[in-house]
C-alpha cells in the first residue's frame, strides 16, 4: 500500500471518528433540550416517576422539534425511521 493512499485512509479514519463524537454532542445537546422542556412542562414529571431513559425512536418528533438547527436530509430521514417504527 502507498504512502498516499495509507495517508488518506488515516484521513477518512480521523474524519469519521470527528463526526461520530459531533453526531454524539448533538444527540446529547437535543435529548438535554427535550428533558428541560418536558420537565418544564409537566412540572418535573420524569423525575417523581423515576423514569431516566428513554428509546429514541419513541421521541423522534420531540427530537426533531426541540433543535431547530438539523438539516433537511436529516430531519427526513428521521421521519422516515419514524414511520417505520
Amino acid at each position: 500500500m502507498s504512502t498516499s493512499l495509507q495517508s488518506a485512509n488515516l484521513m477518512d479514519s480521523i474524519w469519521v471518528e470527528q463526526q461520530k463524537f459531533e453526531a454524539i454532542k448533538l444527540y446529547y445537546r437535543v435529548l438535554d433540550a427535550i428533558c428541560r422542556a418536558e420537565a418544564q412542562t409537566l412540572h418535573a414529571m420524569l423525575e417523581r416517576t423515576g423514569i431516566a431513559a428513554f428509546n429514541l425512536s419513541k421521541v423522534i418528533e420531540s427530537f426533531i422539534r426541540h433543535e431547530e438547527s438539523h438539516p433537511r436530509e436529516l430531519r427526513r430521514h428521521l421521519n422516515s425511521l419514524e414511520e417505520l417504527d
